[in-house]
């Protein structure tokens, strides 16, 4: 079963589109009482208003029924991304999965891809619900189509939105946690108890890292340069850091505060000097 990262709300988020987690299994998520949300495939054929129609086609006719989500003041939200900023827009249609899922094998085609194979399944009722960010002329400058089984009850289309929108921090998380940063994979710790205070550390060193990617005093802009060339990482092109950059930082900065509480610098590089002279060049004449 795919792993999902769980949000408010006791939901979880799927990081696949609809078109590749097959509907048995959403199925017997919602028949075991779980919930989910998950992005959607834009070509999916889904039932509505008790027609075929793609995704597509259903959002279409939602156009005139986005309205503006509003923050705790009562105000439209709005946002920044990527594409620049503007307000957050929701709207939502029933609809029915009830095609089979499709599920890659390890078989190939003739042709030499992957073989799908065709998995039925109870049709299940779900939500669409279409999360996006407008700016001032009205322009759309994204876009998130969204299913879910959480009833309307349970959550309004803003909440919807929003506990999706989380899921970047949690895979952020889950990256720096692994490859990115902290290897958790490699960790060798035999017991719960051991891996659970391993894991408390390491979440702290996260949450430490993204404050500082918030922070905008000029004393933290001056530590993330100095911090990402410890890192050793080259930045992309307008990039100032990245998280994992900023954790390899400081890792290093912390090594070297540890360093320094029992050894002195001019007598490290000194040793240096002597054994690695052309790593160390004598720059005193």
């Amino acid at each position: 079963m795919t792993r999902w990262p769980r949000l408010s709300g006791g939901a979880w988020a799927a990081r696949r589109s609809t078109s590749s987690i097959a509907r048995p299994t959403r199925s017997a998520t919602t028949a075991a009482g779980h919930r989910f949300v998950v992005r959607a495939d834009h070509e999916r054929v889904v039932l509505h208003g008790g027609h075929e129609r793609t995704l597509g086609a259903v959002v279409a006719d939602l156009a005139g029924s986005f309205t503006d989500v509003l923050d705790a003041g009562g105000r439209p939200e709005v946002v920044t991304i990527r594409a620049g900023t503007g307000r957050v827009q929701v709207a939502e249609a029933a609809v029915v999965l009830h095609r089979p899922a499709r599920h890659y094998t390890t078989e190939k085609t003739a042709g030499g891809n992957k073989k799908q194979v065709e998995v039925p399944g109870p049709p299940l009722a779900l939500r669409l619900v279409v999360t996006r960010v407008v700016d001032g002329s009205g322009a759309v400058l994204a876009e998130w189509w969204l299913l879910t089984n959480v009833a309307g009850e349970g959550a309004d289309a803003a909440t919807i939105g929003r506990w999706y929108s989380r899921r970047w921090s949690i895979e952020s998380y889950h990256k720096l946690l692994k490859s990115a940063g902290m290897n958790a994979e490699a960790w060798q710790q035999e017991t719960g108890e051991a891996f659970l205070r391993r894991l408390c550390v390491a979440s702290m060193a996260c949450l430490t890292v993204w404050h500082l990617q918030r922070d905008e005093s000029e004393a933290a802009a001056k530590l993330r340069v100095v911090l990402v060339r410890l890192s050793g990482r080259q930045m992309k092109a307008g990039v100032e850091s990245t998280a994992p950059a900023l954790l390899a930082g400081l890792e290093r900065l912390l090594a070297i505060d540890d360093l320094m509480r029992v050894e002195d610098l001019e007598e490290i590089l000194e040793l240096a000097r002597r054994t690695l002279p052309r790593l160390f060049p004598d720059r005193s004449g």
